[in-house]
């Protein structure tokens, strides 16, 4: 831990240094690990409705995705060095010397690129990789692991770029009832209100239980469901079901190097800057049901 918080130390990236020494330690490399990240009961390996799921990614939007490009091209120069790059790769380094070149062709090129990907206008032998995910196991102490996606590097940008779009869509779809996006009516107003009920009935005591990992097990089919009901946000559709319509397929190496495939048909990536968008939406009948 010291000597990789020392080398993002020496390349000025301090947070990632600070994470390197404090944050969760990664679960051992061992074929045991990988069993528990490929356990059905913790990562769905069918989804709830595939018949369903299929139907709805059928669904042709009436207008196509305008990208905007001044938000993209200011989310490429603002990410993050150092952050994990996906199986390609490719890191925020690569993308910010082409925002940064002194030549405009290569940002409008990159832009070019960007959009034709948000608009799902690529072929199945280009979506197929970049829907690929590099898996992390993190070590959740009592012999529990907790696996994290880490997505491509230009996907995620994207993601970012159309998750900020259509962001006051899904807080109006979402609102009073979702926790996932950032609002301040969502978890701070829950922990507001679990403070005073305990105020008001000091003899009672408030139990907290985190059975299973939300993301994980979110159904995509309602997911998708809710966002093509969105009068604008709905042209989302082919670009979010190139990577949730189709069954996922992470990487995990182990010890010796070898290189173990898990799948997951439900559920979304953590990694994902749609995915509290699409958490939310695919949660909100049920908390309005309720």
């Amino acid at each position: 831990k010291l000597r990789a918080a020392e080398q993002r130390a020496r390349l000025g990236e301090l947070s990632h240094a600070r994470q390197e020494l404090v944050g969760t330690p990664l679960a051992p490399r061992s074929m045991e690990t990988y069993y528990k990240l490929a356990d059905p009961s913790a990562r769905p390996q069918q989804p709830r409705s595939s018949e369903r799921l299929r139907q709805i990614c059928q669904f042709q939007p009436n207008s196509i995705v305008d990208l905007d490009y001044r938000s993209f091209i200011s989310n490429v120069r603002s990410s993050p060095r150092g952050k994990s790059g996906g199986l390609s790769g490719m890191r925020n380094e690569h993308l910010k010397c082409l925002v940064f070149s002194p030549r405009l062709e290569d940002t409008k090129a990159l832009f070019y690129v960007a959009e034709t990907l948000a608009r799902a206008q690529i072929p199945e032998a280009i979506r197929k990789p970049l829907a690929l995910a590099r898996m992390t196991a993190l070590d959740k102490g009592k012999s529990k692991v907790r696996g994290i996606a880490a997505g491509d590097t230009f996907r995620r940008v994207v993601a970012k770029t159309l998750a900020q779009q259509y962001a006051h869509e899904f807080d109006s779809a979402c609102a009073p009832f979702q926790f996932a996006l950032s609002t301040r009516a969502g978890t701070d107003c829950v922990g507001h209100a679990l403070r005073e009920i305990s105020n008001q009935h000091p003899d009672k005591v408030i139990i907290s239980l985190d059975g299973i990992g939300a993301y994980d097990h979110v159904d995509r089919a309602q997911m998708l469901e809710s966002l093509v009901a969105l009068p604008n946000a709905c042209s989302l559709l082919p670009f979010v079901a190139m990577f949730y319509g189709h069954t996922s397929e992470y990487y995990w190496t182990n010890d010796e190097g070898e290189v173990w495939s898990i799948e997951q048909s439900d559920g979304g990536e953590q990694g994902d800057p749609l995915m509290p968008a699409l958490f939310a939406l695919g949660q909100h009948p049920a908390l309005v049901s309720a």
